[in-house]
């Protein structure tokens, strides 16, 4: 079956239709391969070289990711040296991907119960049972709706997904509610009694800082897919004489803020040269823990960030001119606070 498409552009077409038919056959291998090399490589990147050396260059990073290609690909020649034909270790492939990511998929939009302990375990449950199956257990004697791996996998996937999210605590609307449409629960606006520049807080060095003039309240991560904002809140810190930006790193939002004070500080620095003070951690949602500042932000404007870098405005006078969702750059916010700064 592997033979038809050469056998076909060698035997059955003319020489030019048969070159494109093989070219257009080579293209497919190769970006098929690239795609699946890429993406692995780079997520492991990511997701465990620069958690564990988050202050590494781009050079290095782009070396690591580069070995990672290599080393995928030849962990793959040698899996796919295991099966009879191509079209075996594909589906066995597809098998391992469908059985294990699609339940843990679904669950993130479909049940609010579902926790990561549960997805990890579904992942896991359903790429073995496919691995065992296939290499481990002869099929003959089973009924035929189990001698292939797809349900057997499915069964486990699902199955590993409901009894580790059910033994897990729940987690927080704050991580379920984007999924949903239904973020943190709004404070009741009301009108402000409070000056912001009445509040104090802590940098994450421990100093004790009040807050003047114009501020940029910014809750930051250094995980979020929005991280590069930090760039442009530099830009408006240091070109907006009058203006201050106050980053509060949070991890509510999906635990995109783990580090610690020293290892926010040291990221932030290295990776954006962040010259702005940083405060200490802090919870945005209303309850018990909520920080003052997003207690008085959130009653004054009737809005609390659903993600990573909402932004709150503040006036000269003390008092929260109004939110910014995650998506609005900080540069698309430099009318407004130049407005303030006039002001």
């Amino acid at each position: 079956s592997e033979s038809i498409i050469p056998n076909i552009a060698m035997h059955g077409l003319p020489l030019i239709l048969g070159l494109l038919l093989v070219g257009t056959m080579m293209a497919i291998i190769v970006s098929t391969a690239d795609s699946f090399l890429l993406i692995p490589a780079t997520n492991l990147t990511r997701d465990v070289y620069q958690k564990v050396k988050p202050q590494a260059s781009e050079r290095a990073v782009l070396l690591v990711s580069r070995l990672f290609v290599l080393a995928l690909g030849g962990v793959a020649l040698l899996l796919v040296s295991q099966f009879k034909t191509i079209l075996d270790a594909a589906f066995t492939a597809y098998n391992i991907y469908g059985a294990s990511i699609t339940p843990a998929l679904l669950a993130v939009f479909l049940w609010k119960r579902a926790t990561a302990t549960g997805a990890v375990a579904s992942i896991i449950g359903g790429a073995l049972v496919t691995i065992v199956w296939t290499w481990g257990i002869a099929p003959s004697g089973f009924h035929p709706f189990f001698v292939e791996a797809t349900f057997p996998a499915a069964m486990t996937s699902i199955g590993a997904l409901v009894l580790g999210s059910l033994i897990t605590p729940a987690p927080p609307r704050s991580v379920w509610g984007q999924f949903f449409g239904d973020g943190p629960p709004k404070p009741t606006k009301a009108d402000q009694t409070q000056s912001f520049h009445s509040l104090t807080g802590r940098t994450l060095a421990g100093e004790e800082i009040s807050f003047e003039g114009v501020c940029l309240v910014v809750n930051v991560a250094s995980e979020c897919g929005f991280t590069p904002q930090y760039e442009g809140l530099e830009k408006l810190h240091t070109e907006l004489d009058g203006l201050t930006v106050l980053g509060f790193p949070s991890n509510e939002f999906g635990g995109q803020e783990p580090g610690d004070a020293a290892a926010i500080q040291r990221f932030c620095t290295a990776k954006f040269g962040i010259s702005f003070p940083l405060l200490e951690k802090c919870t945005t949602a209303l309850g018990t823990g909520q920080s003052p500042v997003y207690d008085l932000c959130g009653r004054a404007t009737g809005e609390l960030p659903t993600w990573n870098f909402g932004k709150y405005l503040v006036g000269k006078d003390g008092m929260v001119k109004g939110y910014y969702a995650s998506d609005v750059t900080p540069e698309e916010l430099r009318a407004d606070i130049e407005a303030e700064l006039r002001g």
